[in-house]
């Protein structure tokens, strides 16, 4: 008894979950339905860590950029960059923490 087995449907190049004939009714009614919901969840929290993985790699090209902007200016023009580029640098650690603490909850949650 083979719970999962090749079909057309692959998720992340692994073959999507089909329960076979002779499997159990609970395994057709019940897991079924479990592990879907499992393979949903993954997905949309995959998409979230991208978005933020992508914010946080453009927000860190935009302070190189606006510290290039302090070399040509007044003093006064030169502490709003700063300023500026201090408000990105803290957006920059907040996502980059937002990351990491999930990855640390997914660890634990794996292990346990």
């Amino acid at each position: 008894m083979s719970i999962i087995k090749k079909s057309d449907n692959y998720i992340d190049g692994r073959p999507a979950f089909v329960p076979e004939k002779e499997d159990p009714a609970y395994v057709h009614e019940r897991l079924k339905k479990f592990i879907d919901l499992f393979e949903k969840s993954k997905e949309q929290h995959r998409n979230t860590e991208r978005i933020f993985v992508y914010f946080t790699i453009v927000i860190s090209a935009f302070i190189s950029v606006v510290n290039v902007f302090s070399v040509f200016d007044s003093r006064e023009t030169q502490i709003l960059i700063s300023i500026i580029s201090a408000i990105l640098d803290a957006a920059v650690t907040i996502t980059v923490g937002i990351l990491q603490h999930e990855i640390i909850i997914k660890d634990v949650l794996l292990l346990s």
